[in-house]
């Protein structure tokens, strides 16, 4: 899911790890490689309140139902496998449930981006801060 990948790329202090994000970033496993990583920076910098740690919760849980179906993170992007054989033959699918389901995702997600993005912006403006009074403070004469 490309949201999990825009939090995985977050520009907060305390983000993915250098290391994670090196060898996972090209990475579409939801459960093992993108969730696995995020959920750690969203219960850091979001996940104060009860509710929101349910709220991550239940994400969680509809995140790995996705998984179940799809653990490379390629069936819903290529409906084919390589040797051009139908991935859902034999299967009815709710498109539309499929879309509430997915939306409802992709909303906390984004929202978890917008909180990530400002937060980053404040850690930002602190750094400058310091390091211009850090600079200005400086007598070099």
């Amino acid at each position: 899911m490309t949201c999990l990948k825009i939090l995985f790329y977050s520009r907060v202090e305390k983000g993915v790890s250098k290391k994670a994000f090196k060898s996972k970033r090209k990475s579409h496993r939801i459960k093992k490689d993108l969730w696995k990583n995020v959920k750690d920076v969203i219960v850091n910098y979001l996940g104060v309140s009860d509710e929101e740690l349910k709220t991550t919760e239940l994400v969680e849980k509809m995140l790995f139902e996705i998984n179940k179906l799809d653990k490379n993170g390629d069936i819903f992007r290529y409906p084919t496998s390589y040797s051009l054989e139908y991935r859902f033959d034999n299967r009815a699918l709710d498109l539309s449930n499929i879309y509430v389901y997915l939306k409802a995702i992709v909303n906390f997600l984004e929202g978890c981006d917008t909180e990530l993005d400002a937060i980053a912006d404040v850690e930002q403006e602190i750094r400058n801060e310091y390091e211009s009074e850090t600079y200005f403070g400086i007598d070099w004469c």
